[in-house]
């Protein structure tokens, strides 16, 4: 059989067979013969068995139902919540009045830049900090199974969320206490680690390992801001570019590190072990540095930076009266709206947390699903696969140092932010492996993987630093300050990428190779432009509701009447009830309530019209797919409430709670478009006729109708119509995404 090129899969039965039926030769067999071929067969057998396992531990592939069932709920959880939330926070920002205009007089301030010793060593530590995470990038799915692996990564994060709350009270004052602490976290945790992975420890402790290295992580904080703090006027947008430079030089370093654990003659000691001790061994001479470098007393740096007390001390109560005044001032002619300065600040706050947390979503989805994809798209060990990932972040290195010195605060952020994102956008859609029909050589879809990654990584880090400034330049004084936003910012940038590694390893648990990768990365990439253009850019949201409401409503009828979705088709008269109502309010209520708000529609009589025609044509379709599931439940002889019965005097729900809950609002919804509609046709003939105003209360019980039709389309969606679990997955989290988005507008007041 081996001779005939059967592959080890097929081989192996053969063998195995083989095995056993010299086993029984060998109860009758006095020679001994029998025996010998046993023992050689049985070797046979346990060499090929090692070495699917060594393969299977070493991509941490392990295809067993059960793990491929938790990979899929974590993937499908994570992405819901994170497509959900990236959606709502930039709509919820324009409600807000948006972000503030940018401080031009901070901008005017005179340049100064950290001295060389203070930003070697923040270098050095910032370095160490991203190094730690992507130090084990690559290999710690030899540890664990692939969708675990992301858990153990995201551990990290978990650490650094708790040390960015200790890191947070160490003030300016206290910087060198806050870097030492940081490097004996790295010390103690990277120590730890190696140990648990050379004594095989359990999940647990490997887990236990990466917090206690994340909390040192809580320092990105105070390195940030150092170059908030030393940097000021024109060279502050270069310097926070540097520092993303610092930050790719990191990630670069973790997997050059791992590597080490391959090349180093420590044949004793495992890849994650050495890999650990390097780093713990970088910590002690970052510890003996910092120790020696930098002085105790901030203010010698400062005085070296060129900065006066003037420029760093605290206002008086008196100057941050008049600065708060100033930025009112500032922040209301931005908006030509009195009192609205506090929500500005927020919609900053809430813009920057999608927007850190995107970003570092996107790079970590590659940089921990990178490894995996291209080991099992082009056949490749991991130590292949890991010299792929260097070569790209070797060239997000240089873009970044070429990117701070000769562009970064030459052109206007908005500018460089849209190129970079369009960028991004053509290097993912360039990732998607080239079709297996065209007759291209291995080498060059490797090539055009390569530079597809380096063009979507390099952008996107390119517009991590840029956008730091954009947010920099716009904080204002009190509760919206430089300190609390890189808090904020930090926070954002740990979660981002926790969800990013746990997203990324479970999507390649699932369906390994470079196509799911891209897939996902152009789905990041999509939500990162649609936060920039509604929150940055403050596109017309004309062309963000009417859209969304017609994809929403399409696609639940598509979804009702395509069997190949999971629909049940057009001869099914409950499928009737999904698309009317589907078309009747996430569509034409949408655009009815829209009437009044849309930019395209401002200083016309024509609102009213629309207005009009839209609610008519809902309530039509309203009354239609209320009919048709009232005529399904007859058909079938189940109740017209969900399941609600009253069993031996006592309430009982025998479909569920979701359903229950689904037909209790979709009864409010029907039954309050019955005395809705009426109204408006009387204020409508009030206003017409006689010039009055009446039933006032018709606007807003609207929108807490609409409202009610979203919550309802939202648990309908979910709901097990079919028997077979409903839709399937991507299309529930598509209309789940899309009616957040829409509910997150409704009741928005127009500026005027």
């Amino acid at each position: 059989v081996a001779q005939e090129g059967s592959p080890p899969t097929e081989t192996i039965p053969y063998v195995c067979q083989m095995t056993e039926a010299w086993k029984i030769c060998a109860q009758e067999d006095e020679c001994g013969l029998a025996d010998a071929a046993v023992d050689f067969l049985q070797r046979l057998v346990e060499v090929h068995h090692s070495t699917q396992a060594m393969v299977t531990s070493v991509l941490g592939l392990e295809k067993t139902p059960a793990m491929d069932s938790f990979a899929e709920s974590s993937m499908n959880s994570f992405i819901l919540v994170a497509a959900v939330v990236l959606v709502m926070v930039p709509l919820i920002s324009r409600r807000l009045g948006g972000l503030p205009p940018e401080d031009v007089e901070a901008e005017s301030a005179k340049a100064t830049a950290p001295p060389m010793r203070l930003l070697v060593i923040t270098g050095a530590l910032s370095m160490a900090i991203m190094a730690n995470i992507t130090v084990i990038v690559t290999t710690v799915a030899s540890e664990t199974s692939v969708a675990l692996s992301g858990y153990v990564l995201a551990a990290d994060c978990l650490g650094a969320l708790a040390g960015l709350a200790i890191f947070r009270q160490l003030s300016m004052k206290h910087l060198k206490t806050a870097y030492q602490l940081s490097a004996i976290t790295t010390i103690l945790g990277n120590a730890s680690y190696a140990w648990i992975c050379q004594t095989s420890g359990s999940l647990v402790q490997l887990v236990l390992s990466r917090v206690i290295t994340g909390l040192g992580a809580g320092c990105m904080y105070n390195t940030a801001m150092v170059m908030v703090h030393f940097a000021q006027g024109s060279s502050k947008t270069s310097y926070m570019v540097l520092y993303q430079f610092f930050v790719a030089m990191g990630v670069l370093l973790g997997p050059l590190i791992a590597a080490a654990g391959d090349l180093l003659p420590m044949s004793s000691l495992t890849t994650d072990a050495v890999a650990g001790l390097l780093m713990a061994l970088w910590g002690l001479l970052l510890e003996v540095a910092i120790l020696v470098i930098l002085p105790e007393d901030i203010s010698e740096l400062e005085e070296q930076a060129g900065l006066t007390p003037d420029d760093i001390r605290e206002p008086s109560a008196g100057e941050a009266m008049l600065q708060d005044y100033l930025h009112e001032y500032r922040r209301d002619k931005f908006q030509h709206l009195q009192g609205k300065g506090w929500s500005n600040g927020v919609a900053l706050f809430m813009t920057l947390l999608v927007s850190a947390g995107i970003r570092m979503m996107q790079r970590l989805m590659w940089e921990s699903g990178s490894v995996i994809a291209v080991a099992n798209e082009f056949q490749w060990t991991s130590t292949e696969a890991r010299y792929m990932y260097v070569a790209v972040v070797i060239a997000q290195a240089a873009a970044q140092l070429f990117f701070s010195s000769f562009i970064a605060g030459k052109y206007p952020d908005m500018t460089l932010l849209r190129s970079l994102e369009l960028l991004q956008l053509v290097g993912v859609v360039l990732m998607f492996p080239l079709p297996s029909w065209m007759p291209f050589p291995q080498w060059a879809r490797v090539a055009q993987f390569m530079a597809a990654s380096v063009l979507a990584y390099c952008s996107n880090a390119l517009w991590s630093g840029v956008l730091s400034s954009f947010f920099v330049k716009r904080t204002i004084q009190g509760p919206f300050s430089s300190k609390n936003l890189m808090v904020l910012n930090q926070g954002a940038i740990f979660v981002g990428i926790a969800f990013g590694c746990i997203i990324s390893r479970a999507v390649e648990q699932l369906a390994p190779g470079c196509a799911s990768l891209a897939a996902l990365l152009l789905l990041g990439a999509l939500l990162q432009l649609f936060i920039s253009l509604v929150s940055i850019s403050n596109i017309s949201l004309d062309f963000v509701v009417l859209p969304l409401a017609i994809l929403t409503g399409l696609a639940i009828a598509t979804g009702a009447l395509w069997p190949a979705l999971g629909g049940t088709g057009a001869s099914n008269v409950f499928t009737w009830h999904l698309v009317c109502m589907g078309l009747a309010w996430p569509f034409l209520g949408m655009w009815g309530y829209w009437s009044y708000k849309a930019d395209a529609l401002e200083g016309t009589y024509a609102n009213r019209k629309y207005h009009m025609i839209s609610m008519a044509l809902l309530f039509v379709l309203m009354i239609a797919g209320y009919y048709a599931i009232w005529a399904a439940h007859q058909a079938n002889g189940e109740g017209q409430f969900g399941g609600f019965e009253i069993k031996n005097g006592l309430p009982s729900i025998s479909r569920g709670f979701a359903r229950f809950a689904h037909v209790v609002v979709g009864y409010f919804v029907v039954l309050g478009t019955l005395a809705q509609v009426p109204a408006g046709v009387w204020k409508r003939q009030a206003i017409v006729s006689y010039g009055e105003r009446v039933a006032e209360w018709h606007k807003t019980f609207g929108l807490f109708l609409l409202w009610g039709s979203l919550l309802a389309v939202g648990i309908g969606t979910w709901i097990d119509f079919n028997g077979a679990g409903g839709w399937p997955i991507w299309l529930k989290i598509g209309i789940t995404t899309s009616v957040a988005g829409l509910a997150s507008v409704v009741g928005m007041q127009k500026p005027s």
